[in-house]
């Protein structure tokens, strides 16, 4: 016998007009409730209900996650799990569903969000690892389908995103090392054709000028932001000719490739080379030495987008977002004291 709402009452010790008030996302029911709330429809299997709801509605209910990697990819880079938690958690406490995909081949693209949209699977998409122009944001724009990005795209109009602050993040990170006595700062980041990389290498090159040091191209690498590519491309550098005496790595995973590598060289860290990444996953504090990094709030990035792409659908929102999350320096002993 199916579940009714009286029986989603029951267990989660409320009365059926909070339920009622749950499950059509009205605003006057308190988030702890919310979520027993749900818990309970979930225990007892009560989707039929919620199902009928949303063709009354002629909304399903479901937002989907578009993620151009592998499952493997995404899975075991900690960026990714915890922005996926931050959205789902958000998605699930206003009583919506997440549906994730990791299509990642060129092929596959029709396959997958396109024809997801086309046939009105999901009501809105939430699009990560921003590309500069993405293909995504042009053919999402073009179908009208409701969309909102973890990332941005400077030349997408009319978009709502959420991103960090990448630049100051930079910035900040490099002022350290500069404080500290380095003039000869080596740079990994990532791809040229992300926005992230872009405003990283900003706020790299800002600090380099405030403090009237040149830009040097031999003391920059571009990789992909995973712990394979810190490790080659610091290997590159290490075994160059060029003279430096710090490491700025784009990302956490690509700052301890470079630890590594350095460490194969019979270096010291931070005594000879200092080292700064950026997110400060939750590796970060556990490097020997712990790592120097730029934190970022990646859960609240994944959180904030989810709810501003669910207000959108429900004709809460109607002017496009574009926030900047504040940044933080994370000091630790990667990089050290200040140099004589």
């Amino acid at each position: 016998m199916s579940a009714t709402i009286k029986d989603v009452a029951k267990l989660a010790g409320v009365s059926v007009s909070t339920v009622s008030l749950v499950l059509n996302n009205k605003p006057r029911v308190s988030e702890k409730t919310k979520r027993k709330v749900l818990r309970a429809a979930e225990m007892l299997n009560y989707y039929p209900n919620l199902m009928a709801r949303s063709l009354v509605k002629k909304r399903t209910n479901t937002l989907g996650l578009i993620i151009p990697h592998t499952a493997n990819y995404v899975f075991s880079f900690p960026y990714f799990v915890e922005i996926i938690r931050g959205i789902s958690n958000t998605v699930r406490s206003f009583g919506y569903r997440l549906m994730v995909s990791t299509t990642y081949a060129e092929n596959q693209k029709q396959s997958s969000y396109l024809q997801i949209a086309r046939e009105h699977l999901i009501d809105g998409f939430i699009l990560l690892d921003i590309k500069l122009r993405d293909e995504r944001i042009i053919e999402l724009k073009r179908e009208q389908f409701p969309f909102v990005l973890v990332g941005k795209d400077p030349w997408a109009k009319g978009i709502s995103y959420v991103d960090p602050d990448d630049v100051g993040g930079a910035l900040r990170a490099m002022r350290h090392l500069i404080n500290l006595g380095h003039e000869r700062i080596a740079f990994l980041n990532g791809p040229l054709d992300y926005m992230v990389s872009f405003d990283r290498m900003k706020g790299y090159r800002i600090a380099l000028a405030e403090a009237r040091l040149n830009y040097d191209p031999q003391l920059v690498r571009h990789g992909d932001f995973v712990q394979e590519s810190g490790y080659q491309k610091m290997r590159e550098i290490l075994n160059s000719s060029v003279d430096f005496t710090a490491v700025f790595a784009a990302s956490d995973l690509m700052a301890m490739g470079a630890m590594k590598a350095i460490k194969e060289k019979g270096l010291r860290i931070p005594e000879d080379i200092a080292v700064v990444g950026f997110d400060d996953i939750p590796g970060a504090a556990f490097t020997d030495p712990p790592l120097t990094t730029v934190r970022q709030p990646i859960y609240d990035i994944g959180a904030l987008a989810a709810k501003i792409l669910i207000e959108i659908l429900e004709k809460k929102r109607f002017k496009e977002e574009h926030i900047i999350m504040p940044t933080e320096l994370i000091i630790r002993r990667s990089c050290g004291f200040k140099r004589d």
